[in-house]
């Protein structure tokens, strides 16, 4: 009997016990609220369902920090002031650990790699916020914690890396997220044309002002839909030999629910990420044939799903609806040269919070901590003559003041270290990896994170400072970590240029 054989036993057992405990808290639960109760009956099942595979723990806790792709409302399953259906992904993420801790198959030499030090550094600086807005301001450690936990979720970098051993692993937590990130287009353009309440009721939604008709969802699954979409583009380059046309297809979808999300700084992004992915994989040399055609029917899948949508659900056809994504991405350039609207809020938002760290230079190496500026709102508020609501926020909309403000210097030296890492390591795997996986999934990666770069630094989104985005972050950074080690493995093991040949 293998060591398998002898395992699967005892995550029965664990299955069974998840299950028994779920019947009896949800009965609990039950008395008080039944939809919390079946949530709750869900959750334990889906815990037994962790016990058999970490992979599902690691996929379980993103869609949980999404809301579910945005489906459910965090406050369907929650304890006011204290827990939220997002606080699931906590207990999700030690389950793979704890189970090998248990069996005494933890090997810490699975967690040596080099993101260990700027990851550990930016949760490292979180905690230590904590506590000290605690002694500083006085903030409760529980609203420290329940503010700055979001930084914690980079700890999913340490499970993933730790999990995904197997390449066989690392490919169906890719699939996941691939077919996450699809079902997340479909969701947001359908709110887009709809406005549905029901398909919206995990994402915030606002009416577009130029178009009544449209509504624009803010998901939090977004950066799902931008993995997934560097993920099916690579794979459309590369791919040889018979065309994978539900890959171009996803393309396509996703394609469709990136325009629709009007966010003008994610455009630019992911042309800047497509830009820079199409360089390294043409210096790999994957240059397929018909690759063009490819897009093109990429293109053509984006504008169908978009016109059912728009015929459908609309009283305006697709055109008025290109107009609006036309409109939108001409006014980008006006916005930054003349520093107005949403760019030039977020241009003061971080001038509201260089100003604020000014009067305690130090700071501004680790920052303000967390609920500091909300202690000082009124303060804020009074001097600028405006509502309390606008100083709420630590940084707003603006990713660079919120890692600043919480975070200080060394927030942004770990984003900056870590980002380097991905950059450098999908540069080595798409111009140097021997095995197509890693030729392929290396630059997508790596583009995807360019994405989320270029959004940080243009002083929009939350990249690596929201959870979701965090979540997604983390996860990126081992997979394309741990598809490193397994193409270094398989360039070390090929055999070289006239080996074996005799003479």
């Amino acid at each position: 009997m293998t060591s398998t054989e002898q395992l699967l036993p005892r995550r029965r057992m664990q299955a069974l016990m998840a299950a028994a405990t779920a019947l009896l808290v949800g009965g609990i639960v039950g008395r008080f609220r039944t939809g919390s109760a079946i949530l709750m009956l869900l959750c334990f099942i889906v815990l037994a369902g962790v016990a058999l595979s970490p992979e599902f723990a690691l996929g379980f806790a993103i869609l949980a920090q999404t809301n579910f792709l945005g489906l459910i409302d965090p406050e369907l399953l929650s304890i006011p002031g204290l827990f939220k259906i997002s606080d699931i992904a906590f207990v999700l993420l030690l389950v793979p650990l704890v189970e090998d801790l248990a069996t005494r198959r933890f090997q810490i030499e699975r967690l040596r790699t080099a993101f260990l030090a700027p990851v550990a550094l930016i949760i490292g600086v979180a905690l230590f916020n904590i506590f000290l807005s605690n002694l500083r301001e006085g903030v409760p450690l529980s609203l420290g914690f329940r503010i700055g936990r979001r930084y914690v979720f980079y700890a999913l970098f340490f499970v993933a890396y730790y999990a995904l051993t197997e390449p066989r692993r690392l490919e169906w937590m890719m699939r996941g997220c691939r077919l996450a990130g699809v079902v997340s287009a479909l969701v947001v353009m359908a709110v887009f044309f709809t406005g549905s309440e029901w398909l919206s009721a995990g994402m915030v939604t606002g009416e577009y002002p130029t178009a009544a008709e449209f509504t624009r969802p803010y998901s939090p699954a977004f950066p799902l839909i931008i993995l997934a979409f560097f993920d099916s583009l690579a794979h459309t380059l590369a791919s040889r030999g018979r065309t994978h046309w539900l890959t171009v297809a996803a393309l396509g979808v996703t394609a469709g629910g990136i325009l629709v999300d009007l966010s003008r700084n994610g455009w630019m992004a992911v042309i800047v990420g497509s830009g820079a992915m199409w360089w390294v994989m043409r210096r790999g040399g994957l240059f397929p044939r018909w690759r063009a055609t490819r897009l093109a029917f990429g293109g053509l899948v984006a504008l169908a799903v978009l016109g059912v949508f728009a015929a459908q659900f609309t009283g305006r056809g697709l055109g008025d609806a290109l107009q609006v994504f036309g409109d939108r991405f001409v006014s980008t350039f006006a916005d930054v040269g003349q520093m107005r609207g949403t760019f030039g809020q977020r241009i003061d938002i971080l001038t509201t919070r260089m100003h604020l760290m000014s009067e305690e230079p130090t700071t501004f190496i680790w920052g303000l901590g967390f609920a500091t500026t909300q202690v000082r709102a009124i303060d804020l508020a009074l001097a600028a003559e405006v509502g309390m609501g606008d100083f709420t926020l630590l940084g707003g909309e603006n990713g660079v003041a919120t890692i600043l403000a919480e975070l200080g210097v060394l927030g942004l030296i770990a984003v900056a270290w870590f980002s380097w890492l991905v950059i450098k390591r999908g540069l080595w795997l798409g111009t140097r990896a021997r095995d197509p996986r890693g030729r392929t999934l290396g630059p997508a990666l790596a583009a995807c994170h360019l994405s989320f770069v270029v959004q940080f630094l243009s002083l929009s989104s939350l990249s690596f400072a929201y959870s979701p985005y965090v979540m997604a972050t983390a996860l990126l950074m081992a997979m394309i970590e741990r598809q490193y080690r397994f193409s270094l493995a398989a360039l070390a093991a090929a055999p070289l240029p006239g080996a074996g040949r005799s003479r």
